[in-house]
């Protein structure tokens, strides 16, 4: 991936809903991926000279190969940034979005508290890899 700029377009699906029983993961992400690519990717291509990236996830936590790509180069280019091993941002990162996930199902079920979003993703993101990794397993 080069330095342009780049779109994505996230979608969560539940990989146990009945219509979806008979069909296995990996055909659901790449159903909901070429479906986000037809609707968006021509034009950011074409209008903004720019890439997509459908970012798919299932409510379980799986991630299609698109998201997966964009996950690895996320997590590479952090900890080269802050000089830190790629496996332990990779889990940060990982980690991150999960709990955003976890988050989006826990709004859906109670609503929001508060007419403004509390969450920002360049938060998510600051500090050492370390100290995060140990804040979330307790250690800390």
């Amino acid at each position: 991936m080069s330095n342009e700029t780049h779109f994505s377009s996230f979608r969560v699906f539940n990989p146990n809903a009945r219509s979806y029983d008979k069909k296995s993961p990996e055909f659901l992400h790449k159903k909901f991926a070429d479906a986000r690519s037809r609707e968006y990717k021509q034009r950011i291509n074409e209008v903004d000279c720019a890439d997509f990236v459908p970012m798919i996830m299932s409510s379980t936590g799986g991630m299609g190969v698109d998201m997966q790509r964009a996950v690895k180069h996320l997590a590479k280019t952090l900890a080269v940034k802050r000089n830190e091993t790629y496996s332990k941002v990779a889990g940060l990162v990982r980690c991150q979005f999960s709990f955003a996930l976890a988050r989006a199902a826990l709004l859906c079920l109670r609503g929001s508290r508060s007419l403004y979003c509390t969450f920002r993703l360049q938060e998510a993101f600051e500090g050492p890899a370390d100290l995060a990794l140990q804040e979330i397993a307790g250690e800390f």
